[in-house]
């Protein structure tokens, strides 16, 4: 190993004190809602048995944000040209939760597009990060003697699972001649902690505990070379992706 790069590593290495307090964590901004699971629509054949089943897969991904806190999905699906179910889910971020609202309804009718309700079910529910809920919604008719056509839905609702989205505006700036600063905003909530990968030596990592949004260092020499940076969030199920994406974007 040269000799620059020897002792810019031993820098590193060495414990550094904090410019400061770290700051208190940020909300995330940016909230993913996965629902995925399917419809099931059953349209009896009346008093000799049988029937139609009708069923509907699904898989979506919602993003939700304090600007933009709602959005919903729908799903329809129909049996037997006589049995409808409509599946209608609402997300709203509140806070760090999302209220979910499941609201699913049957219709019977002489067609699939019939307006005509027979049954309803509603389901109400708090999703916090990294938190998955099962759902299972059903509704029937037996108003009609014979009649047994019903809607069901199961499916599952999570929020943030997987690892902790990335730290964003990652900037580095030198505070002096042998003196850097890497600042970033903390989009986590449940993050283990934070890393930092120093790509002008090699891809050192200095590991750092949650809520971190700033971190300071030395570097050798009077003016010192340049030190080009990345920053993740680490969490239980992984870390997040490297920001910035380039390893010699960001440099101070």
């Amino acid at each position: 190993m040269k000799l620059g790069r020897l002792i810019a590593a031993l820098v590193l290495l060495a414990p550094i004190p904090f410019l400061g307090a770290a700051d208190s964590a940020a909300a995330a901004q940016v909230h993913t809602v996965a629902i995925e699971g399917y419809l099931r629509v059953y349209a009896s054949s009346g008093l000799f048995g049988g029937g139609h089943i009708r069923v509907e897969n699904f898989s979506e991904s919602i993003r939700v944000t304090h600007a933009r806190p709602t959005e919903s999905i729908s799903e329809e699906a129909c049996a037997g040209d006589e049995a409808r179910g409509e599946l209608r889910v609402t997300f709203d971020l509140r806070g760090e939760e999302v209220v979910t609202v499941v609201r699913l309804r049957l219709y019977e009718g002489a067609n699939c597009f019939s307006g005509d309700r027979d049954a309803e079910d509603y389901r109400f529910l708090r999703i916090d990060e990294s938190e998955s809920r099962q759902v299972h919604a059903y509704a029937n008719s037996d108003d009609e003697f014979g009649s047994h056509d019903a809607v069901s839905a199961n499916f599952t609702v999570s929020q943030n699972t997987g690892p902790p989205p990335e730290p964003s505006h990652v900037v580095a700036s030198r505070l002096s001649a042998g003196r850097v600063e890497i600042t970033w905003v903390d989009e986590a909530r449940l993050e283990t902690g934070y890393e930092i990968r120093f790509n002008s030596i090699g891809g050192a990592i200095k590991r750092l505990p949650p809520n971190t949004t700033s971190y300071a260092f030395s570097i050798p020499g009077p003016t010192g070379p340049k030190q080009c940076i990345q920053v993740r969030a680490v969490g239980v199920q992984g870390p997040s992706e490297w920001t910035p994406v380039g390893p010699f974007v960001e440099c101070g």
